[in-house]
């Protein structure tokens, strides 16, 4: 298709590059689908008096905000609540929502758009299947860009890519590309009209340059040197080390000075919820797994490590 990169707007969700397109397309007969970066309402909740986030109480996540059912949610731990009547840092009653999920998105394009028909197709109202009924809009998260699931469309907006390529992970950019590129097939041939319209604040980020060339080889070129700047695979080896009990820091610290022995580099500690993790990068995990084994040998009855070899996620 067409690829068109435009700003991300800082006080909507559609900026006038996108919201241009949606009319035209809409005013040729043609139909729209805009991908919202996040389902629910609203990405996260902040105290409009001591401006901090609401979080998960489990794993001090942030939480995203539903509408429909009321309620909060961590995306990855999974804990849902009834949100707080006050802010629980300053006991303030007045909440802002931030981000916009497909929900909150959903409406604001019925809104802009009163006469077209917009479905909403996020895992909230999906049910294995696509919604039945006709629609002139189609306000999806990721499930919808799978094929089985894919409406006919001419015109694919990204409302915010930002927030694929600012993901936690080092192939975060990977994954922003290979979105960013189904979201193409979906579009289709611009000789039939397809076009996608990609809103972010960083257009000059090698995944999206790689999208708008159609070059893959441009994008493995530019992530494999950060790749090899930064120690991550395929230029190294991952563990992922996390300690929980009385003793977790006594024991992290073990498996930090043992890794280090080996030859890895150590990134760490970092508390994530209840526990205390390590990131080592190493040549070969087979070398620091031999250390590391010792470790966990004398660790503490009471308190656990758990070992990540290969991490997938650090």
């Amino acid at each position: 298709p067409l690829v068109e990169v435009t700003p991300a707007p800082s006080d909507r969700a559609l900026g006038p590059a996108l919201h241009s397109r949606v009319a035209t397309t809409l005013a040729s007969g043609g139909r729209v689908a805009l991908l919202a970066p996040r389902r629910g309402y609203a990405r996260s909740m902040w105290c409009g008096n001591c401006r901090k986030s609401l979080r998960c109480p489990v794993c001090e996540a942030g939480l995203f905000y539903d509408r429909g059912p009321g309620r909060v949610r961590c995306a990855r731990c999974g804990y849902r609540a009834v949100p707080p009547r006050v802010c629980p840092s300053c006991g303030a009653d007045e909440w802002m929502y931030l981000g916009v999920g497909s929900e909150r998105l959903g409406e604001q394009v019925a809104a802009a758009f009163p006469r077209a028909r917009v479905q909403r197709v996020d895992p909230d109202v999906v049910e294995g299947a696509l919604p039945t009924g006709p629609a002139d809009i189609y306000v999806t998260t990721w499930i919808g860009t799978k094929a089985v699931l894919r409406p006919n469309v001419s015109l694919v907006g990204v409302v915010d890519a930002d927030v694929l390529i600012r993901r936690s992970g080092f192939r975060a950019a990977e994954r922003a590309y290979q979105a960013l590129v189904e979201l193409s097939e979906w579009a289709g041939p611009a000789a039939a009209g397809g076009r996608l319209v990609i809103q972010t604040a960083e257009p000059r980020h090698h995944a999206v340059q790689a999208a708008v060339r159609a070059d893959y080889s441009y994008f493995l070129r530019h992530e494999l040197e950060s790749r090899r700047e930064l120690h991550y695979p395929p230029f190294s080896e991952l563990i992922r080390i996390a300690a929980r009990g009385p003793e977790r820091g006594g024991a992290i610290d073990d498996a930090a000075a043992a890794s280090r022995r080996a030859g890895a580099r150590v990134i760490g500690p970092a508390r994530v919820g209840d526990s205390l993790e390590l990131l080592v990068k190493c040549r070969s995990a087979q070398t620091v797994a031999e250390e590391l084994r010792a470790v966990a040998i004398r660790t503490p009855r009471g308190t656990r490590l758990h070992f990540d070899v290969d991490a997938r996620e650090p």
